[in-house]
């Protein structure tokens, strides 16, 4: 998958944000995933699995981070 400078930045900054405390191992999962961390690495500092891990990568590739979190967020009312 390929991920531009923008999209990283993007979610660096995310990680950042205390509003979205809630959603950090999500973006974590998926940040670590585009600087080229493994499947194994994320899935063991995290706690995830696999698809839990490829499933928020292709969400977020697919709709960025806004779209996905609000996808979550309607999930949970």
């Amino acid at each position: 998958m390929e991920f531009t400078n923008e999209m990283i930045t993007e979610l660096k900054t995310a990680l950042k944000d205390k509003n979205l405390a809630p959603y950090h191992k999500r973006i974590q999962a998926v940040y670590l995933r585009t600087i080229q961390t493994s499947y194994k690495s994320i899935m063991d500092m995290l706690d995830v699995s696999h698809d839990t891990v490829w499933r928020l990568t292709k969400k977020y590739q697919e709709h960025v981070l806004p779209q996905m979190l609000e996808e979550v967020v309607a999930t949970l009312i």
